[in-house]
């Protein structure tokens, strides 16, 4: 059991990596995210 849990935990650091290198030249840039949802202000004092 202690062979197959280190096999997924190889496979999961190999696939995070992968994950880091396709996103990596600009992983820190959020001025280029531009998000679906507008979050509207709470008018009533119910929701504050």
């Amino acid at each position: 059991m202690l062979l197959l849990a280190t096999l997924f935990m190889l496979i999961a650091v190999i696939a995070m990596y992968m994950e880091l290198n396709r996103w990596a030249p600009d992983f820190y840039k959020t001025s280029t995210a531009r998000p679906n949802v507008m979050v509207r202000p709470a008018i009533d004092h119910h929701y504050a």
